[in-house]
């Protein structure tokens, strides 16, 4: 990762952010935006946040897909109108919605079960022929946005836009789901 003196990064071992006040080689010199105390880390743990924008990675996951994940996070709903009415998934992605208690968990575990999460989310719906799925994520940096629609940028049969804003805001994103060939 590129940084320069100045950029806002979040953490992602850990909760919080700062301000890039050095460079030396792998390592920054953050200012924590809490404390105001100047702390070292290396390159690969942070992430530049951009306003509402991040530009990054997410590390790979061993607890990538779990089958037999509880998905009481998940919304279905039909929708009518003109045409036969359509099965809408909605799934929350705020941590709160995911798991009992995320006050020990770091940044980068809580993107990592959010990530899961959809994953397995999108998977399901594939497999009960799901044409729209609504992704909630929120608003925030935009770091899960950004995962989000990293990932779905490599997935096939499938087009992503923002939900529909009188209904979610700016927190969410409408996944239209096409069969596989």
């Amino acid at each position: 990762m590129s940084f320069k003196k100045g950029d806002k990064v979040v953490y992602l071992s850990e909760v919080g952010g700062g301000k890039i006040t050095d460079i030396s080689g792998e390592y920054c010199l953050v200012e924590d935006s809490d404390t105001g105390f100047s702390r070292k880390f290396q390159r690969t743990e942070l992430a530049p946040v951009y306003g509402e924008k991040y530009d990054g990675y997410m590390p790979s996951s061993e607890e990538d897909h779990d089958e037999q994940e509880d998905h009481s996070y998940l919304t279905k709903s039909k929708v009518s109108g003109k045409r036969k009415p359509e099965e809408v998934w909605e799934i929350d992605l705020h941590v709160e919605e995911l798991v009992e208690s995320h006050a020990n968990l770091t940044n980068s575990q809580i993107l990592r079960k959010q990530m899961s999460a959809l994953k397995t989310t999108l998977k399901a719906a594939r497999k009960q022929h799901v044409t729209r799925l609504i992704a909630i994520h929120g608003v925030g940096q935009g770091v899960l946005k950004f995962e989000i629609t990293n990932y779905l940028d490599q997935q096939d049969s499938l087009e992503y836009f923002d939900a529909d804003f009188r209904e979610y805001g700016k927190g969410a994103t409408e996944i239209r789901l096409y069969r596989l060939n």
